[in-house]
């Protein structure tokens, strides 16, 4: 009856030490693959977000710069001189 136990007691000890293996090997998953995933996730997220809003300022003044840059252009166009 004794082996028995002791083949208990040892069974029992290997799965303790087997669980905490698995719960640390899960643990180091997800501080070193699913943590870092879901930040890079995030901040692609907000980078879409600040390219779309960048993007929405460029078209709502972009009339204006077009108008600046032919101005610009039409005042730096030489006049020739008229002759008397």
């Amino acid at each position: 009856m004794t082996l028995t136990d002791d083949l208990l007691k040892e069974l029992v000890e290997l799965k303790k030490t087997e669980l905490k293996r698995t719960r640390t090997h899960r643990t180091i998953n997800f501080v070193l693959v699913t943590l870092p995933m879901v930040v890079i996730l995030l901040v692609s997220i907000w980078g879409i977000i600040v390219l779309f809003q960048n993007g929405q300022d460029l078209l709502e003044n972009f009339p204006d710069t077009m108008s600046d840059i032919v101005s610009q252009q039409m005042e730096s166009i030489p006049l020739p001189n008229p002759q008397p």
